[in-house]
């Protein structure tokens, strides 16, 4: 009698990150995936040479499951200059990397005061020290309490550390754990923000390509589940056991689990010609204007030519969901500081679901059973890869600690 699968509900990257670990340990994988392709929330669509990721997103070389897991040279990876350059109406001030005291701080004088800046600058430092399990473990609260209390506060925090940080959590008023925004700042200080020169897709993909041939099963969307069968449609294919590593609302469905409410984001796509835009290096851009819903702006080119060959690429992002037609030229214009009229839109990105909200106290290590079944995804970690990795193969780790005894097979252990 052949012993079912192991079956993981979900080929974005907590699920193929469980699948990795489960193949590891030589545990026999179904994953099914409702879509035609992996990567869940982490895609890249490419239209006539043109790169577009679902939404403006970026990974960082110092993720710890990153550096565990995936192939950095294999995947190209071009980084982002550190800082930011945060405009309004009044005009653009640089920002460089906040561990470049003496170059920062000059740079900046005229938002906010020295005192805010040298408060953030120590405050991320701290960060940078500390592991991601002290800091999973400290007293949480939102951000912007957290930012408060160590002395940022004024111009500094409302023209560049607010608006950087909403276009980090999605929302403004920087609610999210205190807790997530330290390990978004310890990542930000000792790694580089990067994209692959494939698009946002090469990591899930990467992955799915170490696994087994035949591991994932595309177009086989689930209905239903028990701890030892999972239903598509009017099929139902018995498992040694389930892990449900979809999106948390399909989780919530399909498991019973509670889950957190979802921040949301749109993001649109213009092109121009190269040598429109003065800026050469690829540095985020946020708005510090009180007015319009931009939220950041970026000329992805700068940093991966291969997204858009010949032509400059501008990604913009602003919290929550837009029509296409939105009217973003006087924003984009005051941003970049050039005329951006004649700018082609290439591509709209609504997304209702974007990221998971973190409101404090957030628990990054929540029981992975509910109901027999295993649970995996970035909402039950940090909203960020790094989170959606490390729940996965958490995930894996339980069931075949809890499978000893059970029939399980591991090679290995």
């Amino acid at each position: 009698m052949t012993t079912p699968p192991v079956v993981v509900i979900g080929g974005g990257l907590a699920g193929l990150s469980a699948a990795r670990q489960l193949c590891i340990h030589g545990v026999e994988v179904l994953v099914l995936e409702a879509s035609e392709c992996v990567g869940g929330r982490v895609r890249t669509d490419i239209v006539d040479g043109v790169h577009m990721d679902h939404g403006f997103q970026l990974y960082n070389t110092a993720y710890p499951e990153g550096q565990r897991v995936l192939d950095y040279k294999a995947l190209d990876l071009h980084a982002f200059s550190a800082g930011v350059i945060s405009a309004s109406e009044n005009g653009r001030i640089k920002l460089g990397d906040p561990r470049e005291l003496l170059g920062w701080l000059p740079s900046s004088i005229r938002s906010g005061s020295l005192g805010s800046k040298a408060a953030f600058l120590r405050y991320a430092l701290a960060q940078s020290s500390k592991s991601p399990a002290t800091i999973a473990l400290e007293v949480d609260t939102n951000s912007h309490t957290a930012l408060e209390r160590a002395g940022v506060r004024g111009d500094f925090y409302s023209q560049v550390v607010q608006p950087f940080f909403s276009g980090v959590f999605l929302e403004q008023e920087l609610s999210t754990s205190s807790r997530f925004m330290n390990l978004v700042l310890r990542t930000f200080v000792k790694g580089k923000p990067s994209l692959p020169a494939r698009g946002m897709q090469a990591i899930p993909e990467q992955i799915f390509h170490a696994l087994p041939e035949g591991t994932v099963r595309f177009n086989s969307a689930v209905t239903s589940i028990s701890p030892n069968s999972v239903h598509v449609g009017g099929e139902v294919i018995n498992a040694k056991a389930v892990i449900v590593a979809t999106d948390s609302t399909s989780s919530g469905q399909l498991s019973g689990v509670s889950v957190p409410a979802w921040n949301s984001v749109t993001t649109w796509y213009h092109l121009a010609p190269l040598g429109t835009l003065n800026e050469n290096k690829p540095v985020i851009v946020v708005n510090a204007s009180a007015a319009g819903p931009v939220t950041n702006s970026v000329v992805l080119t700068n940093a991966v030519p291969s997204y858009a060959p010949g032509m400059q690429l501008i990604s913009t992002s602003a919290i929550g969901v837009h029509e296409r037609g939105l009217d973003l030229v006087g924003q984009l214009s005051t941003m970049h500081d050039t005329d951006a009229s004649s700018w082609e839109l290439v591509g709209h990105y609504p997304i209702q679901h974007a990221l998971p909200a973190m409101a404090p106290p957030h628990d990054f290590h929540p029981p992975a059973v509910s109901n027999g079944v295993y649970l995996a995804g970035d909402y039950l970690s940090s909203s960020s890869i790094q989170g959606a990795m490390v729940s996965g193969r958490r995930a894996a780790d339980t069931l075949l600690w809890e499978s000893i005894g059970k029939g399980v097979s591991h090679a290995g252990n």
